[in-house]
This record gives C-alpha cells, structure tokens and sequence, in this order.
C-alpha cells in the first residue's frame, strides 16, 4: 500500500464507486440503462428530421442556425436523443421493481457488482488509452511512469489502441450522411 499514488488511487475511486453505484441498483437496471442509450440514439436518428422544423420555430435559435443546416439537424438529434432518454429512464424502474422484489434480489446485486467493477476497469483503461492518444511519451509526468495501474493495464491498452480504426468507420458516416439527407435537398 505504500507505492499507492494518485493515479492508482483514482483508478481505486472509479472502479470502486462503478461497482458500488451497479450493486445498489444491480444488473437488470444497468442492462436496461444501456438499452435505453442504444434506442434514445436509435429514436433520435429517425425522429430528427421531425423535430428540426420545431427548432427552427424557436426565435433565438432560429436565427443562430439560419445559415448551418447540418448543426441545426444536429441540434435535433440532440434535444430528441435527450428527451428519449428521460422518457425511456423513467420506464426501467417499473421493469427493474420487478426483479428487485423477487428471490433474483440477491443475485441481481451480485451480477451488478460484477458489472460494475468490469466497467469500472473499462472506463479506466478508455482514459488511459485517451491519455496516450492526446499526451508524449516524453510530456508524461513521472505519475504516470510510476503507476502501478498502468503497469497492470498496459497490454490491454495496448491490444485495444492497436486495434482502434486510424480512420472513422464507414457505418458512421452514412448513418450521418443519412441524416443529413435533408441538406442536401
């Protein structure tokens, strides 16, 4: 416990406190709090189009994208993504109360920690893989150098910055093709 420094004590921190927030509310809610993301994103991209001419009723905001037609529709994939998401989050209680009154309670909690410390993990490695995309080797601070975390997690940020795509996937620009497709009329 002696070598702990700050960085291995913020990694502590993150997964500790992922774990603990997915064990009190446990894996079938974190399951549907992803899902929720996935279609809010879903719905959004369908609804976007709709929602523009609404937003561009909206005197200030009118006159701000008057002149950007791609940032006005993404403005309304915005606000649309938003608002599903606080529909849909108010729906997975009623579907989580279920499992949590059940015998699966337990278990359920169980899973969660799991989950909670997996993801933990995953968002430490996600910023320390950021950290090398923005920062030189020879910029990083002797913390860095010194941190058993990255020590530990080197391989697999490693394995997953090799695996990164150097340019921006094909999918993702035609789903934003697609939905500018009202610009280009």
């Amino acid at each position: 416990m002696e070598n702990i420094n700050l960085i291995d004590a913020f990694t502590v921190a993150i997964i500790f406190i992922s774990a603990i927030l997915a064990y009190f509310r446990g894996l079938s809610r974190e399951i549907l709090a992803i899902v929720s993301w996935v279609l809010s994103a879903l719905l959004a991209f369908v609804i976007a189009p709709q929602v523009n001419p609404l937003i561009n009723t909206i005197p200030i905001v009118k006159e701000v994208l008057t002149d950007s037609c791609q940032l006005s529709i993404l403005i309304s994939f915005v606000i649309s993504f938003i608002l599903a998401l606080i529909f849909l989050s108010l729906l997975i209680p009623i579907f989580t109360n279920v499992v949590q009154q059940s015998s699966l309670n337990g278990l359920d909690k169980l899973l969660g920690l799991c989950f909670g410390t997996l993801r933990g993990l995953l968002i430490v490695i996600g910023i320390a893989i950021g950290y090398d995309l923005i920062i030189l080797d020879s910029e990083k601070p002797s913390i860095m150098k010194n941190s058993k975390t990255i020590e530990i997690i080197y391989d697999i940020k490693e394995d997953a910055k090799n695996r990164m795509p150097n340019a921006k996937p094909e999918w993702i620009t035609q789903r934003f093709d697609t939905l500018m497709t009202k610009c280009y009329e």
